[in-house]
């Protein structure tokens, strides 16, 4: 199949343009073609929400355009601008020159070496990291970010997200751009910890920090999903730590004890940074982690008056390896005085776990953005390959193609439904043809396609489209399957289970636990043992 240009010739051979014959977008009446347009158009606008919350999360989307050479960039209610900027992180870099100021910069310029501020040191590495990465000026080049880039990307990128939906406190500011470590690596974890859970779907309100009347945690979190109220404090370990465990789990509980004094109005979600190089030499960072999360559970009965909290551990040493480009991020999930948020709780079933994770979706989706949030690429949102490739014409549901006909001649089809076989690199379209029954054809598929359909499979043909997903955990396939008959008919639901041995108790039970009741059976018949505990991990 082949794509007609819209001013080309109709291959129909009514010697009109395409555009005004077969390339319209069709012929029915003008009240059906302007619904058939609206929902295209919203369609259209649904897959791409969804390919921006990839990049940018699920905060204020990105206000971005070109216009007369210039790019600008709106944060907030602030517009920045510039010639030179192609990708985020080249916004980043001059928006961290506006975030710390001409004063501030001309000051640390004036300094010795040895006591310039860190945020400066780490732009001036990250410069220079730059000219050896980028073979040639102004040209997009994927590279790795030493632990001096990922300094100055987070710090910049965090209070973008600050300014773009809530606002910067001067109290944090000052913080970050003080002579105190202490302040300067606090704030620092602050700003990560805020970002993080705006890009994962939390809307902000900082408290005063001016306000020594009372304490207060650092800010309030709502979610934007369950609606639910947090109040959140943000915590970083004493330095030094070189793998000295006892060191570290004393740092870490001394730090726990201080979040929980604070004033809290809402359920607590304390995050501390273990602020250490790196795990122990030989030692599972993953097992590390656990062991830290251990530590905390030692506290419970020396803290018996404490309130409970979920606590997130993290290790983030990225000022430790200024110049190493493989810096890992790692995270975990402790309950403090709340036993099924305890990382290795074992749950008795599925419809136990299940609930449970619907009950604290917050959570397991705030754990899940510390895994998978990074820097955006594009400014407005765009798929990098399709940004920064070679402007190939898209495959789009709803337009019209060539397609050879068996007698040799060519019909006008319409793309219904879209699939992308990547082992035969290939694109096999449904198409609907005026007086013809549904078509099936294929058509290569480009590199720099193939690529754009693997960062998002399922907006690749312009609208949301359901792929293939492979499930890993039986908890996930319980949970598909829950989506999908949550509200089925009991009697449905009985007549599926009509064989089961207890069914006239089963009888009795509502809707809502007869479905989770069916969909756990047909979870654990496919995926594992019944004898096996499911948990978290």
């Amino acid at each position: 199949m082949s794509k007609t240009g819209r001013n080309e010739p109709c291959p129909c051979g009514s010697g009109k343009k395409f555009k005004r014959c077969h390339g319209a977008l069709n012929t029915t009446p003008n009240t059906q073609n302007a619904e058939k347009f609206m929902k295209r158009a919203i369609a259209r606008a649904e897959a791409k929400r969804i390919e921006v919350e990839r990049q940018h999360g699920l905060g204020r989307p990105p206000i971005a355009l070109e216009h007369m050479g210039q790019k600008f960039v709106a944060v907030g209610p602030e517009l920045h601008w510039a010639k030179s900027w192609k990708t985020f992180p080249d916004f980043l870099m001059g928006y961290f020159k506006h975030c710390v100021g001409e004063a501030w910069w001309t000051g640390q310029v004036a300094r010795v070496p040895d006591a310039r501020h860190p945020l400066y040191h780490w732009y001036v590495l990250t410069c220079e990291h730059q000219k050896r990465m980028i073979p040639r000026p102004g040209e997009v080049t994927n590279f790795p970010m030493t632990g001096a880039v990922l300094g100055v990307m987070w710090f910049a990128y965090g209070l973008y997200l600050l300014r773009h939906n809530v606002e910067v406190q001067r109290h944090l500011l000052r913080r970050l751009l003080s002579d105190d470590e202490v302040l300067i690596y606090g704030a620092l974890y602050e700003v990560y910890v805020a970002a993080t859970m705006i890009w994962s779907g939390f809307t902000l309100r900082l408290e005063d920090e001016s306000d020594g009347s009372t304490t207060h945690c650092e800010f309030t979190a709502t979610s934007k999903r369950s609606g639910k109220g947090y109040s959140v404090e943000a915590k970083v370990c004493d330095p030094g730590n070189l793998g000295n465990d006892g060191r570290s789990d004393r740092a870490l509980r001394r730090q726990l004890a201080r979040a929980l004094r604070k004033k809290a109005n809402y359920s607590r979600i304390v995050f501390i940074d273990l602020n250490a190089h790196h795990p122990p030499a030989g030692a599972d960072p993953g097992e590390w982690l656990k062991s830290r999360a251990r530590a905390l559970r030692r506290q419970e009965n020396s803290l018996p008056d404490a309130p409970p909290a979920a606590v997130f551990l993290t290790s983030f040493p990225y000022r430790y390896h200024l110049d190493d480009s493989d810096v890992p991020r790692m995270g975990i999930v402790e309950g403090f005085k709340m036993a099924k948020l305890k990382f290795d709780t074992p749950f008795t079933s599925l419809r136990e776990l299940g609930d449970f994770r619907q009950d604290n979706a917050d959570i397991d989706r705030l754990q899940e953005t510390f895994g998978k949030m990074q820097i955006p690429s594009t400014l407005d949102g765009e798929l990098p390959s399709r940004a920064f490739g070679k402007g190939e014409a898209r495959v789009l549901i709803g337009e019209r193609f060539e397609l050879p006909a068996q007698d040799g001649r060519t019909v006008i089809g319409e793309l219904a439904q879209g699939i992308v076989d990547e082992h035969g690199k290939r694109i096999v379209g449904v198409f609907e043809v005026d007086g013809i029954a549904n078509v099936i054809c294929s058509m290569p598929i480009s590199d720099e396609e193939l690529a754009a359909y693997r960062e998002s499979p399922e907006t690749f043909f312009g609208v949301k489209q359901e792929v293939t997903k492979v499930v890993k955990e039986p908890i996930e396939l319980y949970e598909f399957m829950l989506a999908s008959y949550r509200n089925t008919p009991k009697e449905k639901v009985l007549e599926w289970m009509a064989g089961h041995p207890e069914i006239e108790r089963l009888r009795a039970l509502p809707q809502s636990e007869l479905a989770k009741i069916y969909c756990e059976g047909c979870a654990l018949s496919v995926m594992q043992p019944r004898n096996a505990s499911p948990g978290r991990a």
